[in-house]
């Protein structure tokens, strides 16, 4: 116990010796929408575009958009994608991340570039329902193919034509936490001035039982490292 609590302290200390910047992610928790009153699965890419200030879906695939009357019992309840409380605010988003059916992705143009060899925390929270299409969800490595992606441009694609086969910023190693939130977080050295943002499986292949992910509060804040503090 008293090992945890060094570790939780030692953590606390280096962290608060960043300066963290400004979140460049306009409507980070989705909040800004046009409409509260979506009930189920959304139907089309151009409804989820237009709801949903800032925010696109980059493939013809539609993410959904989580309200307080979000039901998604989709057809009948054992083919149901599953439920859970958005982690801040009243709405949050759910994406597909099986490529066998249709993968989802959700993109946004960042507030302005990163800077070139400037460190940014890139960060989002990812829920997992407890169950799928009638599955049980178990905890599970999430896997390097799922994560954040990076870009220079205004990407868009088809569901048989991928722009890249990993993201910039993979989820090895992470695992899901099921039933509830966890935070996904990453320190980030910027080699280009990237301003597009995308989250979702980046390769044709999906081995988890966990397919449907929800996605809430995502995050690009510029830091300044306690070695780049001394400097100045």
């Amino acid at each position: 116990m008293k090992v945890k609590l060094c570790y939780a302290s030692i953590l606390m200390m280096v962290f608060s010796s960043f300066l963290i910047g400004q979140n460049l992610v306009p409507n980070p928790s989705f909040e800004n929408l046009d409409s509260d009153q979506i009930t189920d699965l959304l139907a089309d890419t151009s409804t989820f575009n237009q709801q949903l200030d800032h925010w696109f879906s980059p493939s013809n695939c539609t993410p959904d958009i989580v309200t307080p009357l979000y039901s998604p019992n989709y057809f009948h309840p054992n083919l149901s994608y599953g439920m859970l409380q958005p982690f801040d605010g009243n709405v949050c988003t759910a994406i597909l991340a099986f490529p066998q059916i249709c993968p989802e992705f959700i993109g946004i143009r960042l507030l302005e570039p990163l800077e070139i060899n400037a460190s940014y925390k890139v960060s989002f929270y990812l829920g997992v329902p407890k169950k799928t299409r009638g599955k049980k969800n178990t905890s599970e490595e999430i896997g390097e193919s799922f994560g954040i992606l990076f870009s220079e441009e205004n990407l868009r694609w088809s569901k048989k034509k991928m722009p890249i086969s990993k993201p910039t910023l993979g989820c090895k190693g992470m695992t899901t936490v099921v039933d509830n939130w966890k935070e996904i977080s990453f320190i980030h050295q910027a080699d280009r001035p990237y301003q597009y943002l995308y989250i979702g499986n980046f390769s044709r292949q999906w081995d988890l039982n966990t397919k449907y992910f929800f996605i809430d509060l995502v995050r690009v804040e510029k830091i300044t490292l306690p070695s780049e503090n001394r400097k100045r």
